[in-house]
């Protein structure tokens, strides 16, 4: 068995049926924990393996799983934002929008353009004196006349 953090112990197995084995482990460490059989089993080509997940019966995330944007309402009118369904046909569509218009519609949701970029300053400077490209490009160029040549 392999726990969450990552550790490796052996657990032994106690028959309780034809094809049934069980055993009870008790553990602190909460996540999901990987069981599989020996790798000197009998069953080396198609090794059995499980998982076992250990926390609370009802965690947060499944408590209200039903969808609804009343949650996010005070941040979307903050914003002047916007929710958009996932339908059957796909994803809505992206649009680029200005900060005036609506942020969303039927089917889309909109970037607002916001033109809000600085540039603070910029140096261009060559890869090589011109001298030094100059040489090179008139060495390669004689390399390829002379390999060419022979």
């Amino acid at each position: 068995a392999v726990s969450p953090s990552g550790e490796e112990r052996e657990i032994a197995l106690d028959p309780a049926g034809p094809g049934l084995w069980r055993a009870l482990v008790e553990t602190e460490e909460l996540g999901l924990h990987r069981l599989s059989d020996a790798p000197g089993s009998a069953v080396e080509e198609a090794p059995l393996s499980a998982v076992a997940v250990v926390g609370p019966p009802s965690p947060q995330e499944f408590a209200n799983p039903i969808s609804t944007a009343d949650r996010l309402a005070p941040l979307i009118e903050e914003t002047r934002g916007g929710v958009e369904r996932l339908k059957e046909d796909g994803v809505p569509s992206l649009r680029r929008v200005s900060a005036r218009r609506s942020p969303s519609g039927d089917g889309w949701v909109g970037l607002v353009r916001r033109e809000a970029y600085e540039v603070r300053g910029a140096t261009l400077s060559p890869l090589a004196p011109s001298w030094l490209a100059f040489a090179m490009a008139a060495l390669f160029l004689v390399a390829a006349w002379r390999v060419e040549g022979r």
